[in-house]
């Protein structure tokens, strides 16, 4: 057995959820958590007993073995996990670094941002934690699953986080369930190593609002406020084949560091919208966006490509692929978004006239947390909040190209440089 280990046993009266999260034996587990309930503490403890080939007491990996633990940005990665991990087992290394750790045993632990997750491709390893995992893109759990296969066998995943709307996380633990996966909850106030006075603080600043249950009780919350309040997985979440389509066109919206997007978006005979494929990316230029653009053309043939009007030059450069005809989208927002309210309402059929493929999982998750800003009264004024809004602007651009036809003043410039 590892170093320590026995004491660990100690937690099964003090903190029930860190001992089961602990000792549980599943491939795919999490703690989702309030603030301060623990969750980067007992990560850090089954990092150090996966590194001697343990998943709880039973020793399930062979040794030396190498895991990766991940966080948002280095910052957190260093201030957090790797700041509790050597507090914790700083004893039990020969190699301390901010990048790589050297266990007594030879096992070795990678310390890593997920900033830019393709980086991460290609490493051997036995096991992976994801520290504040909720703010990870879905995209991260794909790239660095698959590196789950040192010694030919399937490693262990674990995530340690607090919620942050119904995301990827929500969609994978509570929604999907697949086997071999579970998840375990914790409040701020279930730490017994935490000052009570803590979890009081934080309920005097957050009040009894949908925040304070995620922020405090670690819950997954569908939250208050919403501007697509109407939205739900049972109507708009599409899971069948998409039917033909007599009509295509794109909505965009420009981004670098946060994420940009191209949605298209297929009419069918009944003028029913479809959102068939996303394209939500970080990190690129306008060039690769033009790239993407000609892929769109040659699968799906759009009519337009309605975009972000505050980048000019981008619409301009855009036009530049061939068969791409794109225009500077009407930005009026709340007209915008009452049009996307209206067709996501059941008409007499008792059918919507806005559907979302299933494969667009990014913009599912915006609708469940594309808020407006709340009020100290409780209610919500009209600004809508500038947060998990990629998709959703993008959505809105096109859903605007559809009721102002292309030539009227308000659709917007027609920029065409051929």
């Amino acid at each position: 057995m590892p170093p320590g280990i026995i004491a660990s046993r100690e937690l099964k009266d003090k903190h029930p959820t860190q001992y089961n999260f602990l000792t549980a034996p599943q491939k795919t587990i999490a703690m989702i958590g309030g603030r301060g309930s623990g969750k980067t503490w007992i990560g850090a403890e089954r990092a150090f007993y996966a590194a001697y080939g343990y998943i709880g007491y039973s020793k399930v990996m062979k040794t030396p073995n190498t895991g990766i633990v991940t966080a948002p940005s280095q910052d957190m990665l260093w201030n957090a996990a790797l700041d509790t991990f050597y507090e914790r087992f700083g004893q039990y290394c020969i190699e301390t670094g901010k990048r790589r750790t050297v266990l007594r045993n030879g096992s070795v632990i990678l310390w890593r941002s997920v900033y830019l997750p393709d980086y991460l491709r290609g490493a051997n390893v036995s096991w992976w934690w994801g520290d504040e995992a909720s703010r990870y893109e879905n995209n991260v759990r794909l790239i660095i699953s698959p590196m789950l296969r040192q010694h030919g066998e399937v490693g262990y995943q674990w995530f340690t986080t607090t919620p942050r709307g119904r995301n990827w996380l929500w969609q994978l633990f509570e929604r999907d369930k697949p086997t071999d996966t579970i998840y375990f909850n914790a409040s701020s106030e279930d730490n017994p190593f935490l000052s009570p006075d803590y979890a009081k603080w934080l309920r005097k600043e957050y009040g009894e609002t949908d925040f304070a249950q995620q922020e405090i009780q670690g819950k997954f919350i569908a939250y208050q406020g919403l501007v697509y309040y109407n939205f739900r997985r049972s109507d708009h979440e599409w899971r069948e084949p998409l039917p033909k389509f007599s009509r295509v066109i794109v909505g965009v919206d420009w981004g670098f560091a946060s994420p940009g997007v191209m949605l298209v978006i297929g009419l069918d005979w009944d003028n029913r919208a479809w959102v068939a494929e996303e394209f939500y990316l970080t990190h690129r230029t306008i060039e690769d966006w033009r790239g993407i653009a000609e892929q769109i053309v040659n699968r799906y043939d759009p009519e337009a490509f309605y975009c972000d009007p505050s980048e000019p030059k981008f619409v301009r450069e855009l036009n530049l692929a061939p068969g791409v005809h794109a225009y500077a989208a009407n930005n009026r927002v709340e007209p915008g978004l009452q049009a996307v309210l209206r067709r996501m309402a059941r008409q007499q059929d008792g059918m919507p006239r806005l559907y979302v493929d299933r494969s667009c999982v990014n913009t599912l998750r915006e609708f469940e947390t594309y808020q407006r800003r709340p009020l100290q009264d409780g209610n919500f004024d009209d600004t809508v909040i500038k947060m998990n809004d990629h998709a959703m602007d993008a959505l809105r651009y096109a859903i605007m190209g559809l009721d102002e036809p292309v030539g009227m003043a308000t659709a917007g410039e027609i920029i065409n440089w051929r």
